[in-house]
């Protein structure tokens, strides 16, 4: 039962937080201080309880608000986040005024983060190589105002990927208002099939009018069977082209890529053997030139290809480019080779077909460890060397040709191969084994450890080898090793088994070792055991379906809370003790959602928050009207009753029940 009406007489048309404002001080009168309610523009937030309104009032739930600043779709579920740090999945996306957002409870690392944009991480970089999938396909990348960018799960678990493990990274880009990743994350270089072939068009052969529907099979060319083609495949630099129509390079941020060649050696050739690169081409690109002194004109050259040559020096030497501008400082005077021009399609009346080159390369007779590049860029060129852009090129070197003491230099720090202890041994040709007589010489060589041991090796030339085999400690034995054991005639392999072994990685449940979620099957086929699922937890929440054995990995004095409300999760009444003197004493703390503990247990509130929307024309036109009402229990389990709160034009009686929203 209430008590008669009580009016607060103000007229809220214009002014939705006024509202919001009485309405906060109604439930404070009302309920407080058991539950409590803040007004904030146009909000009404409440620490606890059961909200139920009628329109156009709305409850929406938790989070730490703030204006949403990014919206992504990843695996076909959107996520947007907030100024205030709260990451979101966006309900009923597709539905006209149905769509909703709700809170991922476990994004609470983010709390706090100034949002301003949030993209899906690329689908394709650092693929793995069983099944393909980018290394950052699964995961979320958001920006905040001063330029940071994030990486963390759908979960909102921030993610250690960048330099030493870090979760964010400085862009260096003041004032942020957005992020967003290039559709193109991979090289557009690759080998052809034989003939044209059948594939799946995508988004943006429909953008392109390629395709009516993304997903439709189309016949794609590349040119495989064009006149002069004459091999079985070649290597292609774009998405080929359907029905005469092509298939675009020009992505959002332009495309480049690369091709490197295995080395070859021409040691044994001099210039005098004239040593000749040919291959056959087909350029239908931009077809336009630039001399390297031309001022950039309102439509630049863009498409640019070249091919290069270079030694382990790293010092790569243009053998040909397809920028035919001869005029001013070119392309053709940067080098002291000959450069080879390459022919675009209806350059200088170049046919539309396959052409050759002929390039000499008398000026690299005699060197060895050769390599070619193929370059193609929509941006005129690599850029290399630019900070901002592609940076420095660092191309390391097989490792037979590093010695110990070799060292490199990148800007003022000298970097200095140690490869230990080397042993510079002389060719077979240069140990005498016999004398003169023809008796053996028993040349041998001893290598002694830090620790004083010492093992004597015997060169000799013949199948009589020692017997003696010298052994190691076991604890420097590792599961897997092997050894080998000879006649001279037979060989006999020998491999070290230890039984069943499970490494550990070396940081353990730190950040970069065991994570969250990661598991281990044991199937133990002595005993027919079956299959034994083990999962690694830190935060209660049991990602297999198998009933796993859990094997707890949170940091000391943790402990690990599951979801309320979700099986196994905590419930009302649930209890826990702390001793903050080795056990002599103890404080009983209870989860609580009905406001009921036992006896002097100190209460954890684990009822949701929620919140009381107030549209936002107030009380004026299309609000809220004189005979709306909401509910709210205090309790949920209905053993007090519960308090409605009505909406009147006046309240002569002075109820805190009623809320004036009149008249106008």
């Amino acid at each position: 039962p209430f008590s008669p009406p009580y009016q607060t007489p103000f007229n809220p048309a214009f002014f939705p937080d006024t509202v919001a404002d009485k309405i906060a001080n109604a439930i404070n009168t009302t309920l407080g201080p058991t539950i409590t309610a803040v007004a904030t523009n146009q909000f009404v937030r409440l620490n606890q309880g059961s909200v139920t309104v009628s329109p156009p009032l709305s409850v929406v739930g938790e989070g730490p608000g703030g204006l949403l600043q990014g919206l992504t779709e990843l695996n076909g579920v959107l996520y947007t986040v907030s100024s205030n740090g709260g990451l979101y999945r966006i309900n009923n996306a597709g539905a006209v005024l149905g769509a909703s957002a709700t809170y991922v409870r476990t994004a609470t690392d983010l709390v706090g983060i100034n949002f301003v944009g949030l993209d899906a991480g690329p689908p394709n970089v650092e693929p793995d190589p069983v099944t393909g999938i980018g290394k950052y396909a699964n995961l979320l990348f958001g920006i905040d105002a001063n330029g940071r960018m994030y990486a963390f799960n759908t979960s909102g678990e921030l993610q250690p990927i960048f330099l030493d493990g870090q979760t964010s990274v400085d862009t260096g880009v003041t004032n942020a208002t957005g992020l967003q990743f290039s559709t193109l994350d991979q090289n557009l270089f690759h080998e052809t099939p034989l003939l044209p072939n059948f594939e799946s068009a995508t988004a943006m052969d429909v953008r392109l009018g390629i395709a009516q529907f993304e997903g439709q099979t189309i016949l794609v060319d590349r040119q495989q069977l064009a006149a002069g083609h004459g091999g079985r495949s070649s290597y292609h630099f774009g998405q080929g082209n359907v029905g005469g129509t092509p298939r675009t390079y020009d992505f959002p941020g332009g495309a480049h890529g690369s091709i490197v060649s295995n080395e070859f050696d021409l040691t044994g050739y001099t210039a005098a053997d004239r040593p000749v690169l040919y291959f056959n081409y087909y350029l239908e690109t931009q077809n336009d030139l630039a001399a390297l002194t031309d001022p950039v004109p309102p439509f630049p050259m863009l498409d640019a290809f070249r091919v290069f040559v270079s030694d382990d020096s790293g010092d790569w030497k243009l053998l040909g480019t397809n920028n035919s501008a001869r005029n001013g400082i070119n392309e053709y005077d940067i080098t002291p080779f000959e450069v080879q021009e390459f022919y675009d399609i209806n350059d200088n009346g170049a046919p539309d077909s396959w052409r050759q080159v002929r390039i000499p390369l008398d000026e690299y007779a005699g060197r060895e460890n050769l390599r070619l590049r193929f370059d193609f860029s929509t941006a005129g060129g690599m850029n290399v060397g630019d900070m901002f852009t592609t940076g420095d090129e660092l191309r390391a070197v097989a490792g037979v040709y590093i010695n110990d003491g070799d060292t490199l230099q990148i800007d003022n720090r000298t970097i200095e191969f140690d490869s230990g202890i080397t042993l510079v041994m002389p060719s077979a040709a240069a140990i005498p084994l016999r004398d003169a007589s023809g008796n053996p010489q028993r040349q041998t060589i001893t290598i002694t450890d830090r620790n004083g041991d010492s093992a004597k090796f015997e060169f000799v030339d013949t199948t009589d080898l020692p017997s003696d085999i010298r052994t190691v400690t076991g604890d420097l034995l590792l599961d897997g090793d092997v050894f080998t054991v000879g006649d001279g005639t037979t060989l006999q392999r020998f491999e070290i088994d230890t039984g069943l072994t499970l490494r550990v990685n070396a940081l353990g449940g730190a950040a970069g070792g065991v994570a969250n979620g990661d598991g281990f099957v044991i199937n133990n086929p002595l005993v027919n055991s079956g299959d034994v699922e083990f999962e690694f937890d830190k935060d209660g929440v049991i990602n297999s379906v198998n009933n796993p054995t859990i094997i707890n990995i949170a940091d000391d004095m943790t402990m690990l809370l599951p979801l309320a409300g979700v099986s196994g999760g905590i419930v009302d009444g649930n209890r826990f003790s702390i001793s903050a003197d080795n056990g002599l004493t103890f404080t009983t703390f209870e989860f609580d959602s009905n406001n009921s503990v036992v006896g002097t247990s100190e209460k954890v509130n684990i009822h949701d928050s929620l919140t009381i929307q107030v549209p936002a024309a107030g009380g004026g036109f299309n609000g809220i009207a004189a005979g709306g009402s909401f509910t709210i229990d205090d309790d949920v389990t209905d053993a007090l009753p519960r308090t409605v709160f009505n909406f009147v034009a006046s309240n002569p009686s002075a109820n805190p029940l009623n809320i004036v929203v009149g008249p106008f």
